[in-house]
């Protein structure tokens, strides 16, 4: 079995480069909440779906937990105190404590781990509440943050794991604690899996000149792709052209054989799933967006 991924690739004509990895910093962050809150296209069933979605995104930023991590935080794993200011000022400070303790569970168990959040924090968590009777699950969440992206016109994916790769990336400088907070048994799972491939600036570091810090952390976010003049949807034109398109009209009518053979037996098409298979097929396959 040595080698039957490149030889695939290469009798297929495949593409070998690795996936894009983008990391999401704070600012990257915020033009998804822009959008989320001001932009008339970002519409829910519900709108605790909104607020959930804010807060969870929010959390991961701030925590850079995996999803599941994230949607499995319940109310007793939350603790709201007030401090004394240890600046001397009048009013007290509120920290609200998050305990982790459903992370990834490879390697063996995890310790429980505490996120301190403050006062910044606090202010806006008078606004967003989690259902005590739903969850929000992964095939929502997921599916909401994509939305999110194609309307804030961002090129680079936007998913969980870019706010957990931003939180890896600001705390690239203390390897213990990134290690604790990403539940990584090493530095090496980082480097290989989350590290981004955007170097920092080495010109600055190679001529002992001052770093451009916010220039190379402009450069490297996703605020960078946004461009609202990107195409998202197709006009009635280029839509009629998909509709009179052969392999379209094609498929389109064995879907409609399809869905009629299954009411005829009353059956569904979840319960026709069988085991998955891999094909090889020895031809080009094309694509039509529709």
């Amino acid at each position: 079995m040595h080698g039957v991924r490149q030889q695939l690739a290469i009798a297929h004509n495949l593409l070998k480069e690795k996936k894009k990895k983008p990391v999401l910093h704070a600012e990257d962050e915020f033009e998804l909440l822009k959008t989320l809150y001001t932009s008339t296209e970002t519409t829910f069933p519900h709108e605790r779906y909104r607020v959930q979605l804010a807060l969870i995104m929010q959390l991961a930023g701030i925590t850079g937990n995996r999803p599941a991590a994230l949607l499995a935080v319940r109310y007793r794993h939350i603790k709201v105190t007030l401090l004394p200011d240890p600046e001397g000022g009048e009013q007290p400070r509120v920290l609200i404590e998050i305990v982790f303790h459903h992370t990834k569970g490879y390697l063996g168990e995890k310790d429980a781990y505490v996120i301190p959040f403050h006062a910044l924090f606090a202010a806006a968590s008078d606004y967003f509440t989690i259902s005590e009777e739903q969850a929000l699950a992964d095939t929502t969440l997921r599916p909401q943050m994509t939305n999110l992206e194609i309307v804030t016109s961002m090129e680079l994916p936007t998913g969980p794991y870019t706010f957990r790769r931003g939180n890896g990336q600001a705390l690239d400088n203390s390897n213990a604690q990134r290690n604790i907070i990403l539940q990584h048994h090493s530095s090496s799972v980082f480097q290989k899996n989350y590290a981004s491939r955007y170097m920092p600036d080495t010109q600055a570091a190679y001529r002992g000149l001052k770093p451009q810090t916010a220039l190379m952390r402009a450069a490297s976010g996703m605020s960078r792709t946004i461009d609202p003049r990107r195409p998202r949807k197709l006009n009635i034109a280029q839509q009629a052209e998909v509709d009179r398109h052969p392999e379209v009209r094609l498929f389109r009518r064995k879907l409609k054989s399809l869905l009629q053979t299954f009411q005829n037996q009353k059956r569904s098409i979840a319960s026709m799933k069988g085991p998955s298979y891999t094909i090889i097929i020895d031809k080009p396959i094309k694509l039509i967006a529709i």
